[in-house]
């Protein structure tokens, strides 16, 4: 008896281990944890991965181990709008070459077709992606959101319709230090780096040298913008119709760019700019007017190429320690680049005492020092004590306001009892206040002296709060405390 009970606990134990094997060998190994991902080894592994849709999941995690050759090898795209590819993939610094696309129909197309997920380290070599009749078209993928890190495409051609990037179709990701350069075509919202980059994505640290042709919203980085994109660059040719520019084609909404730069050749019949092809959001952003051929511009400032190689020319750009210079020999290049040079150093505010601390505030004691402000979204995060009475109607050019959608104020503003007169919104639109959109601020001690505005909306020193809570976006009050606003107009 005791002899049988042994057999039938070892009978079930067996059961047991053969009933996980499937779960333990899936790929190349691994059990899809943080501490034991699934493992990639080969071609065969990275298809099944693909085929395996109704097992992804949104926590699993991927790791390649090997480089991977893809010639020879027929591969779909990895999810579908209606299915989409989920989960933690890391590339693990290797290399995935000679991937190659030809789809007659259908959208989403690229490595990942459609994926939510979080994608880093991963090095693409020699990719020829060739969907003439696709919307949402890249060589990484075709529609990405979630994170995407440290992924490049180097060499091939990646070519749709609409919605067409060197690395992403269309951007819903948080994507930093990436980059291309690939041969990139399609008709419209296309981009060296991406087709288009949707609100409250954030691009930052990346570049393209991509050589990119469409005819509509044609960026040497991004086609059409919508979300945010700071400390980028483009130096490839860009080839468009309409709305056609160095770094981005147009805004699409309330894009922004922040400390970006082109400097690639760029044509096109009309709405064309050396940094951007129509009106976009523009902080400290510029463009090599020799390079690109383009004397004029919508938003940026256009250079030489002497300025546009010398630190002076872009104070404020070493606050995020993003970028480096070999003065007088090259362009700014991102730090984790790794090439010549030395970090930027030039300060946002170089006639303004103070370290922007709240030990150490910085002093604003001119209507030029009160302006600088808008224009420097790096130091919107810090401390600022007025120093005087300012009056705006001696202000010779447009006042810029502190803070936008997607890029808050979050600092501290001390008035010191002081008050700014005259103060007159630029524009009729979303946040026309002084601080136009701010998150956790503190605005004190400040009184405006006859404020005008287009809209019947706040003309305090903080029109607008925009905070997010579960998702939504919502309107609130400031922290302000003994703010006072005196003879006010609205039009």
């Amino acid at each position: 008896m005791e002899r049988e009970s042994r057999i039938q606990i070892v009978a079930i134990l067996s059961m047991v281990m053969l009933l996980n094997v499937p779960a333990w060998g899936k790929y190349g190994g691994g059990r899809g944890t943080a501490t034991d991902p699934y493992l990639i080894y080969t071609a065969a592994d990275l298809k099944a991965l693909g085929q395996d849709r109704g097992n992804w999941g949104y926590c699993d995690h991927y790791r390649l181990m090997a480089d991977i050759d893809l010639a020879g090898v027929e591969i779909q795209p990895f999810g579908t709008n209606d299915e989409r590819f989920v989960g933690i993939f890391h590339g693990n610094g290797k290399t995935v070459s000679n991937l190659k696309m030809a789809v007659s129909s259908g959208n989403y197309v690229g490595l990942f077709g459609c994926a939510e997920a979080e994608i880093r380290d991963l090095r693409l070599v020699n990719v020829e992606i060739n969907a003439p009749q696709s919307t949402y078209v890249g060589a990484l993928a075709g529609w990405a959101a979630r994170t995407v890190e440290r992924c490049c495409v180097e060499g091939g051609m990646v070519s749709g319709l609409n919605e067409v990037g060197g690395l992403v179709g269309e951007n819903g990701s948080q994507m930093s230090q990436c980059y291309t350069t690939c041969n990139v075509s399609g008709d419209k919202r296309v981009g060296g780096l991406l087709g288009e980059s949707l609100q409250h994505a954030i691009v930052s640290e990346c570049f393209s040298t991509a050589s990119v042709s469409g005819t509509e919203y044609v960026g040497g980085l991004v086609g059409g913008s919508r979300g945010v994109l700071k400390d980028c660059y483009a130096t490839g040719q860009v080839n468009g119709t309409v709305m056609v520019g160095g770094l981005i084609g147009s805004n699409r909404g309330d894009g922004l760019i922040w400390n970006c730069y082109a400097a690639g050749p760029v044509h096109g019949n009309a709405f064309v700019g050396g940094l951007c092809g129509f009106e976009v959001v523009c902080y400290r952003s510029f463009w090599d007017m020799e390079t690109t051929r383009q004397s004029t511009g919508y938003r940026g400032v256009g250079l030489t190429t002497t300025q546009m190689r010398s630190a002076d020319t872009f104070p404020g750009w070493g606050r995020s320690g993003a970028w480096t210079i070999d003065e007088g020999n090259d362009y700014p290049r991102l730090a984790w680049e790794s090439r010549p040079g030395s970090p930027l150093t030039a300060p946002a505010f170089p006639d303004v005492e103070g370290a922007g601390t709240a030990d150490s505030p910085y002093l604003i004691c001119t209507n030029g020092q009160l302006n600088a402000i808008g224009d420097c979204p790096g130091e919107w995060d810090r401390y600022y004590r007025l120093e005087s009475d300012l009056d705006l109607a001696e202000l010779d050019e447009p006042f810029r306001l502190m803070g936008y959608d997607q890029l808050y104020f979050t600092g501290t503003f001390d008035g010191n009892g002081h008050s700014i007169a005259n103060f007159e919104c630029p524009y009729a639109g979303y946040g026309v206040g002084m601080f136009a959109c701010t998150l956790g601020a503190m605005i004190r001690r400040v009184t405006l002296v006859n404020p005008y505005t287009e809209q019947n909306w706040s003309i305090s020193s903080a029109a607008w709060w925009a905070s997010r809570s579960k998702g939504r976006w919502r309107r609130a009050e400031p922290k302000a405390a003994s703010c006072r606003v005196g003879t006010a107009s609205a039009g």
